[in-house]
């Protein structure tokens, strides 16, 4: 009971300590548990019946540090650590990663105010995103020795939330002598910050900072226009060049109309243009803005595809040159844009216009609002819209968007409902497959593919086709479909929107055996098994034999002579699919779920006396 205190009620553990800690076998690993949940009555009460402190390791004190009641707990262990050296560095730099400085200061105690804080110490405090300027105040506080600001703890202390604060704190004790380097200034992002500099600079406080070209790239995108100003200010003879103007484009327009009050080239248009396309939001659409009131460039079907996929920069160009064509492509990319809005723009401006092909379809019932944009074009081109089988499987993952495309085909059932179709349709919303079935008929092509896709689905899956179509289904046709399914039978089956093999196998067949344990495992089941048997590196799990063996033990199946099977089986694996199998077995064992003289005995065995492994404990 005393082994996992973290998962339990640790008060009620300090009062069996208090009343019966003779009959208590205490180590380490409890004490540091303990150390890590309770408060400090609780802990007080271990530490009273403690012998001596030769447990109090630190890999205790390290779970105190951890412990989310206060310092309490910390303090009562270290005081109870009379035969120890002091605490190491390594646990003050874990310390340094910790809410609040209280902790620190703690062990910083027991190492006393002479103890010469290194580097690495303060760098993980510098690095301490939130409470690093608080046990900075604190080791000044304390005058604690070793405060000695380096060129890495400024570098470090840039790109920290409360850069600002902590750069004045190193500034003020000792930091003012210490060059500030180009990478430091790469790693500013606070305006404040750079401001401060800047004022330390004009006062001669410290050397010269490197505005580099390299520095002033960062600037322009990073930070706000009057820090800008600030900085060309300092250097009044910066030229402003073509890579800035692009830079620039990521940030403030008002930091581009800046730039071009400078001396500067010729404004790179073109390449302004492609840093824009990469942007998104209402950001490079103002700055769009600006160069069009400057007649920096004129807009076309160039400019148009470009943007298409950014409803606010799509508007603006749309409404500033209303008579500019739309090409498929511009099309595709407004379907494919980034937010919801884009497609809806390039109808609302030219839904006349949009050249309605079946690249077009295919990505509009693709787009995030599908059914809403394929409504209108509906409406709006009729006949005229080309409903292929591409478009449709395509439209296959929304249920709503491919009840639109086949209405509108007419009553009777169209040639292009595929297996294709109606696989993706019921993987992606189970609802599909009856409605399928009860519009089209026989006309719905329902083959072992479809009522495997089905299984893995879900039991509903199942149980309506059982239900509905009682003499068209066979569990164990549907159950052989399964361990046949490999990569090579289903050529659409690993896109982006459907399961891994893995999944299916696994899924499905579980789904069958929750209706009827009365399944063919015979030796042709378990080699279609093998041979669809593939290792799934983003599951971390095998698909075929393994998943089937896994439904054999785990339902208890009879399998029929088992002997032969694990000898036919086994003599066609792999090694790394034989590992699999073994540490799949091996576990059924350890939780003592094996048939003694059944068919997951006789594998683990088989695989141990080939392959010289050892049971557990042996």
């Amino acid at each position: 009971m005393l082994k996992f205190p973290d998962n339990m009620n640790v008060r009620a553990i300090a009062i069996l300590l208090a009343q019966r800690h003779a009959e208590t076998v205490i180590d380490e690993q409890f004490i540091a548990n303990l150390a890590r949940y309770a408060r400090g009555t609780e802990m007080e009460i271990l530490l009273s019946v403690l012998d001596n402190d030769s447990m109090l390791t630190e890999n205790v004190l390290a779970s105190a540090v951890q412990n989310r009641s206060g310092v309490g707990v910390l303090r009562q262990i270290l005081r109870h650590r009379r035969h120890w050296p002091p605490v190491s560095e390594d646990l003050l730099c874990e310390a340094a990663c910790n809410r609040g400085s209280k902790k620190l200061e703690a062990l910083l105690d027991d190492r006393g105010l002479d103890f010469a804080m290194s580097e690495r110490v303060m760098l993980k405090i510098v690095g301490n995103r939130f409470y690093g300027a608080e046990m900075l105040e604190m080791l000044l506080r304390r005058q604690q020795a070793g405060f000695i600001v380096t060129p890495a703890m400024l570098d470090t202390a840039a790109s920290q939330a409360r850069a600002k604060h902590v750069v004045e704190l190193f500034m003020n004790n000792g930091g003012l002598k210490i060059p500030i380097t180009e990478g430091m200034m790469l790693r500013i992002s606070c305006d404040d910050l750079l401001c401060y500099l800047l004022d330390l600079e004009e006062r001669s406080q410290i050397h010269p900072l490197p505005i580099t070209e390299k520095f002033i790239l960062h600037a322009v995108k990073t930070f706000e226009p009057d820090s800008l100003k600030a900085i060309f200010c300092s250097r009044p003879m910066i030229y402003v060049s073509e890579d800035m103007f692009v830079e620039s484009c990521r940030g403030y327009v008002s930091t581009l109309a800046f730039l071009m009050e400078q001396p500067h080239s010729q404004l790179p248009v073109t390449s302004m243009i492609e840093a824009l396309e990469k942007e998104h939001g209402q950001r490079p659409t103002e700055i769009l803005r600006f160069l069009l009131s400057e007649k920096s460039f004129e807009v076309d079907h160039g400019i148009i595809e470009r943007f298409a996929h950014n409803a606010s920069a799509l508007e603006l160009l749309l409404q500033t040159t209303p008579r500019v064509p739309i090409t498929e492509q511009a099309a595709i990319r407004a379907a494919s844009g980034w937010g919801r809005d884009a497609l809806c723009v390039l109808l609302n401006e030219r839904i006349n216009d949009v050249p309605i092909s079946e690249e077009v379809m295919t990505a509009v019932v693709k787009s995030i609002r599908s059914v809403v944009n394929l409504r209108r074009i509906l409406a709006h081109h009729g006949p005229q819209v080309p409903i292929t089988e591409k478009v449709l499987v395509a439209a296959s993952t929304t249920l709503e968007a491919l009840q639109l495309l086949l209405q509108a085909l007419g009553p009777e059932a169209p040639p292009m409902i595929t297996e294709q179709v109606v696989v993706i349709a019921t993987w992606a919303d189970l609802s599909a497959l009856p409605w399928l079935l009860e519009k089209y008929g026989s006309a719905v092509p329902l083959t072992e593919r479809v009522m495997v896709f089905a299984a893995a689905n879900g039991l509903d899956g199942l149980q309506w086709l059982l239900r509905e179509w009682p003499g068209n289904i066979d569990l164990n046709r549907i159950w052989r479909a399964i361990w046949k399914f490999d990569r090579d039978s289903s050529e659409f089956s690993y896109r982006r929107n459907l399961p891994s093999l893995a999944y299916i196998h696994k899924n499905a067949g579980n789904h069958v055996i929750q209706y009827s344990k009365a399944v063919d495992l015979s030796e042709d089941v378990f080699m279609d098994a093998l041979a669809s048997s593939a290792f799934d590196e983003n599951e971390n799990e095998y698909s075929g034999l393994v998943p089937l063996i896994r439904i054999c033990l785990k339902q208890r199946l009879p399998v029929s002579e088992p002997d032969r099977l694990v000898k036919a089986v086994m003599d066609n694996c792999d090694a790394d699919l034989i590992e699999a199998i073994h540490k799949l077995v091996e576990g059924f064992e350890l939780r003592a779920e094996l048939i003694e003289g059944g068919f997951g005995d006789l594998l683990l065995s088989r695989i141990r006396e080939n392959h010289g492994i050892s049971a557990p404990g042996q």
